[in-house]
């Protein structure tokens, strides 16, 4: 049946209207409505029921005086989105579905990354290699305090148990610069916790030492030259998403996150292994962190010349445990075989939107619609399932619009809210822009992403419901490189191919891409294109050069996304098993660690489906467990069918 694009694309939530009668002040309005969330209220075709609740209307109060009242506090329980709320409603295959819970436990989800050689990331080795020393730099503390004389050992020692990063000790070093070598390499084996660097004054020259680790950024000249700039290292994590692993190292390294290289992000609800980079620092101070660090095991050093780049790897091998699978030999066999034969839709997942009553395709609408206070209020709206000390600083946040009290209530917790918290008591209500710009750049464009994934979801289907399964005069295609690219890829392919009559029948659907929305982007020559400028009309953008914002952070350049993957090396096998709590597959981690997987259970109450395959970068897995499910991934609906 054919479908207009004004019925695959929801309006606006009703918490638009909501919005306008929300103040902060007398004289202007505000809206109110990380992926983070607020329901639409719309109805699916098809659906009898709205997939939100009431409007946030009647549940919010502002009194003359500009402050929200106390019925603010009680939180909206909207429902958290459901596929078909972005886009995401046809299959390509016709046989029929069943049920089975997709990450009952996290460890049912294990994720490796493949390398830019296409070899797939294991953690298999988490001991510390040897450093290897240069002959020159061999020698013992004793030799190495001969070149220091009495009165400078006590100043080092001093400066060394004071631990204080302001003291300073000021050594003669002369003009011989062999003298000043050995200076600096005795301070380097006698007192590794000082670094030293050498200056001059008054026309002469000292070696100025001050407290410090000896690989911060005053000793890397100390680099070994044989040695490659960049500590590579497998890093192993459970339950935890990629930032939050980064942050935790970083923090113990006393670094910037930002120093932290990796190729991708992996799903937080797993256990992943992804290929890391630090630029001079040493294995050994990696290796040190296996103690302190929780779910997270670092491994496999190595060293090498080039940096890690995002995007520097070939894609990502899943391991999927299906549990309490209701189907059929017959049809788990047909529907694996259609996955592996046939492919699935490359939908952008819910992961994508968020898990909260607030999606984050919301947020990034607003923002490219300049609607900053709509934006912050999306961001800091109060929302039911977050821990304590966020979800008190929303409400303070919310009541009194004071910033500086709803960050008391965030304590010492990093999280996006508090950035966004810091910039408000900043620069208050009159520099929202700058205020929103103290949220890292690259999770303001996670909101901007979230909105062309949807943008993008809902098109595919309506392409693909109403044209069919085959390429058309006018669709586009990359050629022989079949790139996927998504919104985050740093650069973008030459420009893509149109289909016409003469050579449509060279392609399959596999070869075909659908741009995702952007100002820098060849449009579909058939219906298509017309059908992505009413979408964006829809939305308040005159066209798609409306994406190229004011503000450069804000620029939606756009890219290409194959409409179909067929998964590779793909594999599948059932298991019966009784016990819900017991693992049906290792990890890295506990294969090092000698763990064995408990006996089978030949006549087991439940059904368990192992999948193992491999996708490129930005493809979903839950999309491809979906083509074989014909069920919904939301968490919602999985949750629904949990077995204890």
């Amino acid at each position: 049946m054919a479908c207009s694009s004004t019925d695959l694309n929801p309006v606006l939530d009703s918490s638009e209207t909501a919005c306008k009668k929300i103040r902060l002040d007398t004289a202007s309005d505000v809206s109110s409505s990380t992926d983070t969330r607020l329901g639409n209220s719309h109805q699916v075709p098809g659906d009898s029921s709205p997939t939100c609740s009431d409007t946030v209307e009647d549940k919010i109060h502002v009194t003359t005086s500009g402050t929200v009242s106390a019925r603010s506090s009680q939180v909206q329980e909207d429902r958290v989105l459901c596929e078909q709320d972005v886009g995401i409603i046809e299959y390509i295959s016709a046989h029929p579905g069943f049920t089975g819970i997709i990450k009952q436990r996290y460890s049912d989800f294990l994720v490796n990354e493949i390398d830019i050689e296409g070899q797939v990331v294991q953690l298999t080795n988490i001991s510390c290699p040897v450093e290897a020393v240069p002959a020159s730099t061999v020698q013992s503390d004793a030799d190495a305090c001969d070149v220091l004389t009495d009165k400078q050992k006590v100043e080092l020692e001093e400066l060394r148990t004071s631990k204080s990063a302001e003291g300073r000790v000021l050594l003669q070093a002369g003009d011989d610069k062999e003298k000043r070598s050995q200076i600096h390499n005795a301070i380097k084996i006698a007192f590794p916790q000082l670094n030293g660097r050498t200056l001059e004054k008054d026309g002469e020259r000292y070696i100025e030492v001050k407290y410090g680790h000896a690989d911060d950024h005053r000793s890397r000249n100390k680099w070994p030259r044989e040695r490659g700039d960049y500590c590579c290292f497998v890093l192993y994590k459970e339950n935890k998403d990629t930032s939050e692993a980064v942050n935790l190292i970083a923090k113990f390294l006393r670094m910037k996150p930002s120093c932290v290289t990796y190729a991708g992000t992996k799903d937080k609800r797993a256990k992943t292994c992804q290929q890391m980079a630090l630029h001079r620092v040493t294995a050994k101070r990696l290796y040190d962190l296996n103690r302190t660090l929780r779910n997270i095991k670092l491994g496999n050093f190595s060293y090498s010349k080039n940096p890690l780049k995002l995007g520097d790897l070939s894609g990502n091998h899943f391991t999927i445990i299906l549990r309490n699978v209701t189907g059929t030999d017959s049809q788990i066999e047909q529907a694996a075989t259609s996955l592996k034969n046939n492919g699935f839709i490359n939908y952008f997942g819910m992961q994508r939107f968020g898990t909260t009553t607030v999606p984050t395709h919301d947020v990034g609408r607003a923002m490219l619609q300049s609607d900053w206070q709509k934006t912050v209020e999306l961001i800091l709206k109060p929302r039911r399932g977050e821990e304590n000390e966020v979800f008190t600083a929303r409400q303070v946040w919310w009541d009194t619009r004071n910033a500086e009290k709803a960050l008391e209530c965030l304590g010492n917790r990093p999280c996006l809210e508090r950035h966004l918290l810091v910039g408000l008591n900043k620069y208050n209500k009159n520099d929202l822009v700058n205020a929103l710009a103290m949220i890292p750049r690259n999770m303001r464009q996670l909101y901007l992403h979230a909105y062309q994934s949807r943008l993008w979801n809902i098109l595919v289907s309506r392409r693909i419901r109403e044209l069919g399964m085959q390429p058309i005069v006018g669709d586009l295609v990359l050629g022989e490189s079949k790139l996927v690219l998504g919104s985050r890829d740093a650069t973008q392919p030459s420009k893509p191919t149109v289909l016409t009559s003469a050579d449509v029948n060279n392609y399959t659907l596999e070869d075909v891409v659908m741009p995702l929305p952007g100002y820098d982007v060849i449009y579909p020559a058939s219906e298509v294109g017309g059908w992505y400028q009413e979408l964006l009309l829809q939305d308040g953008f005159v066209d798609s050069s409306a994406l190229r914002h004011k503000i450069r952070d804000y620029q939606l350049p756009g890219g290409y996304r194959t409409l179909v993957i067929k998964p590779k090396h793909m594999t599948w096998q059932k298991q019966r098993y009784d016990d819900v709590t017991l693992p049906l597959v290792l990890s890295d981690a506990e294969r090092l660690d000698g763990v064995e997987l408990p006996p089978k259970a030949k006549d087991g109450k439940f059904c368990a489906l192992r999948l193992e395959f491999s996708l490129p970068p930005s493809s979903y897995a839950t999309m491809a467990i979906r083509e074989v499910l014909k069920c919904d991934t939301s968490a919602a609906h999985q949750t629904s069918l949990n077995v204890t």
